[in-house]
């Protein structure tokens, strides 16, 4: 792990440069990472992140979108973490998906709108920009099993910890819609569970059971501070980068 641009304008124009060099190449940027609490609407508990991260997200789309063929922007809610113990989370969470405030719409956004992530196939699990982290980690309950005595290794230790079972989820949804590249932006404190999974990733170590990866999927993670921190520069103080080749999957 390297350390990252110190300034906003740095780390845009770095990403920009990296980006324009295989313009080819369908490519989409996480950013936002929205938490929803209790009561209606979004937690502050990431601070400025969720706001200072999707500024950096279109101004890098800003910049490389006229010099590239398919680039898309999109942003992840956590929509379990604060409503754990809460006994109508599914309730908090059917109101929230289907509520048409929250919906990134071409009509809010005239520039990136043709830009944002179309909804990949989910069904009342996303709409147009956003995935649900709930979705993702039930999509990974689905295809894995949790008895750890029943499933091959690497599958039971993702399958304990939702960030891991969330990346494996989004690199495989990202990946069968054509996408292969992901510059995603994270939270500093998720650093350890994602790092992990992108690692074993990228040394194949994890097999996705229907279906094989035929090309590498690139992906580089941007890790920010977030806890405590006021305005944007405070969110780059600990800006840390990864970067990894997710290589063909052979059986």
């Amino acid at each position: 792990m390297k350390q990252g641009p110190s300034t906003p304008k740095a780390l845009v124009e770095e990403v920009s440069r990296e980006l324009i060099k295989s313009p080819d190449i369908s490519t989409a940027i996480l950013a936002g990472h929205q938490v929803l609490s209790k009561k209606t609407g979004y937690s502050n508990v990431l601070g400025v992140f969720p706001e200072t991260t999707w500024k950096l997200g279109k101004e890098i789309l800003e910049t490389v979108r006229k010099q590239m063929d398919q680039i898309y922007i999109f942003t992840v809610i956590n929509d379990w973490a604060e409503l754990r113990g809460t006994t109508n989370a599914e309730e908090i969470r059917e109101k929230y998906w289907e509520d048409p405030q929250y919906e990134l719409k071409e009509s809010d956004h005239p520039v990136y709108g043709p830009y944002i992530l179309p909804a990949l196939g989910f069904e009342g699990e996303m709409t147009r920009g956003r995935f649900s982290e709930k979705a993702l980690q039930n999509r990974f309950s689905r295809l894995f099993p949790k008895n750890r005595e029943a499933c091959e290794r690497p599958s039971c230790e993702y399958n304990f910890n939702k960030c891991s079972s969330e990346v494996v989820m989004l690199v495989r949804e990202l990946y069968k819609s054509n996408i292969r590249r992901l510059i995603a932006f994270m939270p500093d404190l998720c650093k350890n569970p994602i790092s992990f999974t992108s690692q074993a990733l990228a040394q194949g170590d994890f097999r996705l059971q229907d279906g094989v990866l035929d090309e590498g999927f690139y992906m580089k993670n941007i890790y920010l501070n977030c806890v405590k921190t006021t305005n944007s520069e405070d969110v780059m103080s600990k800006c840390q980068v990864e970067e990894f080749t997710i290589p063909s999957v052979k059986e």
